[in-house]
């Protein structure tokens, strides 16, 4: 149930029928996952603030030095 409810809710914004390319026997495994998902990464990255703002631009009013 939950299922067809996702199913329909995401049809409704981006047509399934539109995986088609993406579902076939010579598409790369996780080819799709990787589209909707995005690619991993490795938080370990991020121990602290200061590697955090290396990595982000602020925007939308905030600045390097908003908490």
């Amino acid at each position: 149930m939950q299922v067809q409810a996702f199913k329909k809710g995401f049809n409704a914004i981006f047509p399934i029928s539109s995986l088609a390319p993406f579902a076939h026997s010579g598409s790369q495994e996780g080819e799709l996952e990787t589209m909707v998902c995005g690619i991993k990464c490795n938080d370990a990255e991020w121990q602290n603030k200061e590697e955090l703002m290396q990595n982000i631009e602020p925007d939308h009013g905030y600045t390097r030095q908003s908490d």
